[in-house]
C-alpha cells in the first residue's frame, strides 16, 4: 500500500503560482522528482502545485464537470505519488501525470458525474482577466488533438516554462528538432483553434 501522499483541496487554489514559495526561484520538475522519490513530501506538494491547473484541466475538459474533475484529478496524484519511482524521466512528470489523468477521466465510473457547470466567475488572483472557461476548452481539446509526441513538447514548454534548449536537453532531441516541432505543434493549435471559432 502507498503511504497518504501531500494532498490539499484540488482545485480550490488552482490559480497558483507554479512551484514558486515566496519569491524564491523555481525547483526544476526533475529535482522535485527525486526529492520526492527520497521521502520528501513537501517536493511532492510542490509537483502538485505546479501541475495542478493541467491536471483539473485535462479531467475538466474529459467531464465537463468541476467536482468530478477535482475527484479524478485528486486521483491522478494519488496513482502518480504511488507510481513515481516507475516514472523513466523526472523531466517529464507534467505530461506524465497528465495522460495519467485523461485514462482515469475516460473511465466509467468517473464518466457518469451529471453535468455541474464551472463557475464562470472564478478568477487566477494573479491576472485582471477572468477566467474563460469556454476559451480554456478549445485550448485543451486542441490540446489533445495533436500527437503525443507534440503534446509533449507543449506541456513542456508552456505548463513547465522550459525553453528550447532545456527541452531538447530532457527529450534528448536536437535542439534544431525541437524548435521545428514547437513551431509545428503551435500552428497546427492555432489551425485547430481557428476552426472551431468557426
Amino acid at each position: 500500500m502507498c503511504p497518504e501522499p501531500p494532498l490539499t483541496g484540488i482545485g480550490a487554489s488552482s490559480f497558483g503560482v507554479h512551484g514558486r514559495t515566496c519569491g524564491n526561484p523555481v525547483i526544476p520538475t526533475q529535482t522535485l522528482v527525486k526529492r520526492a522519490l527520497e521521502g520528501d513530501r513537501e517536493s511532492f506538494a510542490l509537483l502538485v502545485g505546479r501541475y495542478e491547473r493541467l491536471v483539473l484541466g485535462v479531467a475538466f475538459n474529459a467531464l465537463g464537470n468541476f467536482h468530478a474533475a477535482q475527484d479524478v484529478a485528486q486521483e491522478a496524484f494519488v496513482t502518480a505519488y504511488c507510481q513515481l519511482a516507475t516514472l523513466r524521466n523526472p523531466a517529464v512528470f507534467g505530461p506524465w501525470v497528465a495522460q495519467m489523468t485523461a485514462r482515469l477521466a475516460r473511465k466509467p465510473k468517473n464518466r457518469q458525474a451529471p453535468h455541474i457547470p464551472l463557475n464562470p466567475d472564478l478568477q487566477n488572483p494573479n491576472s485582471t482577466t477572468p477566467w474563460d472557461r469556454d476559451e480554456v476548452q478549445r485550448v485543451l481539446s486542441a490540446l489533445n488533438e495533436l500527437p503525443e509526441a507534440l503534446r509533449t513538447l507543449m506541456i513542456l514548454r508552456y505548463v513547465d516554462g522550459l525553453d528550447s534548449a532545456e527541452i531538447a536537453r530532457v527529450t534528448r532531441r536536437p535542439l534544431g528538432t525541437v524548435t521545428k516541432l514547437i513551431s509545428r505543434a503551435l500552428e497546427r493549435l492555432r489551425i485547430q483553434l481557428v476552426k472551431v471559432q468557426k
